[in-house]
């Protein structure tokens, strides 16, 4: 081994470490982007189920504080 890095196999193992990260990350990106596809409808839903209801609860108070 050298100590001014010019070894094969140093540039090997760190080339070949570089492309399992790669793997990795994209392994795991794949697993996210799934993940949010799944919830993403019912996500959808539930907000905007909540958005009507606050919306409908500053309609009722504007028209019960216009009306005196």
């Amino acid at each position: 081994m050298t100590s001014g890095g010019n070894d094969p196999r140093s540039w090997f193992d760190g080339m070949l470490s570089a492309c399992f990260s790669v793997i990795l990350a994209l392994v795991g990106l794949a697993w996210a982007a799934s993940l949010i596809e799944s919830v993403w409808p019912t996500l959808v839903v539930i907000l905007s189920v909540l958005g009507l209801v606050a919306g409908l609860v500053v309609a009722v108070r504007w028209w019960r504080n216009s009306r005196y």
